[in-house]
């Protein structure tokens, strides 16, 4: 919320309906934390078939975020 904040402030003009300066790149140190956080306060006991479900799932979605990212970044055509 700080680093929003601080570019809004600084960065931003009036009439951008977007904060100007954020990238993703100043939160991904925030993600484990926040999933070791969440891993510690919610003790939901899964049975193994919804946890090894919910891991293919996981990483299916991870791996084709990935594969269209970098299709678009490489192949788009403008």
């Amino acid at each position: 919320m700080t680093v929003y904040l601080i570019f809004f402030l600084t960065y931003t003009p009036i009439d951008i309906d977007h904060v100007r300066g954020v990238q993703g790149r100043y939160f991904v140190i925030a993600l484990p934390m926040a999933a070791i956080f969440l891993a510690s306060t919610l003790n939901v006991d899964l049975r193994r078939g919804a946890l090894a479900t919910a891991a293919i799932a996981g990483s299916l979605l991870s791996g084709i975020a990935c594969f269209t990212a970098l299709l678009e970044a490489h192949w788009s055509v403008p």
